[in-house]
């Protein structure tokens, strides 16, 4: 993802956004590189601490939805389930239109 995309999708300013980049990056969470095919733009790219970091505090991560899926009543259960259905279509549609 570009710093761009990222920007516009978290609705920050660059500076604020640069500046949390190069503390992510400090930390071992991204890393910036250098797109081949136009030497002038960045992507920034998940490592694999920072993939690791949002798996353990993802409140989508699978152990996570159980737990919380149980805590609910069967009607509950089942408006919760056809809900997160809806955004993981939501989701892939998304990645195929991006």
């Amino acid at each position: 993802m570009s710093p761009r995309s990222l920007g516009a999708h978290l609705g920050v300013v660059p500076s604020t956004l640069s500046a949390a980049i190069r503390r992510l990056e400090k930390l071992g969470y991204l890393k910036s590189e250098t797109v081949a095919t136009d030497r002038r733009r960045k992507r920034l790219v998940l490592t694999t601490l920072g993939a690791e970091a949002m798996a353990s505090t993802s409140v989508l991560d699978g152990d996570r939805v159980r737990a919380l899926l149980q805590r609910l009543s069967p009607a509950e259960r089942k408006a919760a389930v056809k809900g997160l259905a809806l955004l993981a279509r939501a989701a892939r549609e998304l990645e195929k239109a991006g």
